[in-house]
């Protein structure tokens, strides 16, 4: 699986009707920063999409220094431009001024994509999630999301397939993760390392994603994941980065590999406005995202 909208919708159709649930349900990080990295998020999950990268991230949310908010928040939207369909992710994450505990939401939908002539598939993901600390370097969260799923491929049977088979592959579903983090600062920079449960309650597939990060006190983020390390449906090696130059730091140059596709991306600050911008060279398209971010 890539993170790519258009290529996710090719390779649930490519791998079967059977296996699409479990693959869709791993579209939980629409935002141009985390594409653009590689959609490597588990141990970084410090932006307005953190509630459902990792929900134990959200009190170490990153928020803008001069908010006067007892609870800093970030407001994102998201669109992958050239498509055909109606794309859009908007995420909303805060957290408690003194970072014990956080909370976020948001929404991605997308529209009717037509895979081929007698094929489309169009997908609705809405929830929210909540994260706290349960000591000087632990934090836990519990994210929960509604998954829609429907396909059409009444063409693809004549005659015309009925409603009661095309609602076997279609439908909602909710969706439970559970994740943890630990992370370290020092003189030295900022050291994670994270994992979530996707889908505890076996609805679709449980899968487990880990992964580290590290910032240095210089403006380097790395970042490096596998999604579904114990290969349920298929897993996955993602890798990340992020730059702020010390010279320039409202500027952001972002790089990644997505499963081995390559990624990139830049940003900038406008404060207390923000917009960033990825590009993915995928197996099926290359595809471009943009996403407009409020900190407040």
């Amino acid at each position: 699986m890539r993170c790519g909208l258009p290529t996710l919708c090719m390779l649930i159709a490519v791998t079967s009707l059977v296996s699409s649930p479990a693959l869709a349900q791993n579209v939980w990080s629409f935002e141009a920063r985390s594409l653009a990295m590689g959609n490597a998020v588990v141990a970084v999950a410090d932006d307005s999409a953190a509630w459902l990268q990792n929900p134990a991230g959200l009190p170490y949310l990153m928020t803008c220094e001069t908010s006067r908010s007892p609870w800093p928040s970030r407001l994102s939207a998201t669109t992958d431009l050239g498509l055909e369909v109606d794309t859009i992710g908007v995420n909303f994450s805060a957290r408690e001024r003194a970072g014990r505990q956080g909370v976020g939401g948001g929404y991605w939908h997308l529209g009717d994509y037509e895979l081929n002539p007698a094929l489309s598939l169009s997908i609705e993901r809405f929830g929210s999630g909540y994260g706290a600390r349960v000591g000087e370097n632990l934090s836990v969260g519990v994210a929960v999301a509604e998954l829609d799923m429907q396909w059409d491929f009444a063409q693809m049977i004549y005659p015309q397939q009925s409603p009661e088979a095309i609602a076997i592959y279609s439908g909602k579903e909710t969706i439970i993760d559970l994740g943890l983090m630990y992370r370290r600062v020092g003189a030295w920079g900022e050291a994670k390392a994270g994992a979530v449960v996707r889908d505890v309650a076996d609805n679709m597939k449980t899968t487990l994603d880990i992964g580290v990060a590290y910032r240095t006190a210089g403006g380097l983020l790395v970042t490096a994941e596998m999604r579904d390390a114990t290969d349920e449906v298929d897993g996955m090696v993602n890798l990340g980065a992020e730059y702020r130059p010390p010279q320039a730091p409202e500027l952001t140059l972002l790089a990644g590999l997505a499963d081995g596709d390559t990624t990139y991306g830049a940003g900038h600050d406008f404060m207390p406005w923000s917009v960033s911008v990825s590009r993915q060279h995928l197996d099926f398209a290359t595809e471009t995202a943009i996403t407009l971010c409020a900190s407040f």
